[in-house]
C-alpha cells in the first residue's frame, strides 16, 4: 500500500506525501480508509471500514463463551415470566364498547386513576387484565350500595 521513497517520505495510494515521523504517530489500524470507486463514470473516494483481527487463546475464548452463555441463560430466565404473562392491550374504542360507556367517561376514569392506561403518541391503550380488575371492582362497589 505504501511506497518508500529515497527522500525519507512515504507516498500512499492517493499520492499524499508523509514523513516517517508522521507515520509513527498514527494508530496501527485506522478505522476507515478511503478507496477509489467509479460511480456513473466518475471516480470518487468512499470510506471503507477496516476490521481489526484479534487473536486470543482457545482457553480464554471458551471462558468468554461460557460466561456469555450463562448471561444469556439468566436473561432468558428473567424474560420467561414476562413472555407467559403477555397481556392483550385494548384501545380506547374497544374499552368503551366493552364497558358500555362514552369516551368522556373513560377520560374521567383515567383522570381519577380508576383505570390504568398507557399512551403512545395520541392513542390510549388499556391492559385487558386492568379492565377486568376495574370491572370486578365496579361490580363489588355497586353491590355494596
Amino acid at each position: 500500500m505504501f511506497l518508500s521513497c529515497s527522500l525519507g517520505a512515504v507516498v500512499d495510494i492517493f499520492r499524499h506525501a508523509r514523513s516517517f515521523e508522521d507515520r509513527k504517530k498514527q494508530p496501527a489500524v485506522q478505522p476507515y480508509i478511503f478507496a477509489p470507486v467509479k460511480k456513473n463514470g466518475v471516480l470518487t473516494r468512499i470510506n471503507v471500514s477496516v476490521m481489526e483481527i484479534v487473536t486470543i487463546e482457545k482457553r480464554t475464548f471458551e471462558l468468554w463463551k461460557q460466561r456469555f452463555e450463562n448471561f444469556v441463560g439468566r436473561v432468558d430466565a428473567l424474560c420467561v415470566p414476562l413472555r407467559r404473562k403477555r397481556d392483550k392491550w385494548l384501545d380506547n374504542c374497544e374499552t368503551c364498547r366493552l364497558l358500555n360507556v362514552s369516551a368522556r367517561t373513560m377520560q374521567t376514569y383515567r383522570d381519577t386513576g380508576k383505570l390504568p392506561y398507557s399512551q403512545i403518541n395520541n392513542k390510549i391503550y388499556y391492559k385487558a387484565s386492568d379492565v377486568e380488575t376495574f370491572l370486578l371492582n365496579q361490580v363489588r362497589d355497586n353491590s355494596k350500595k
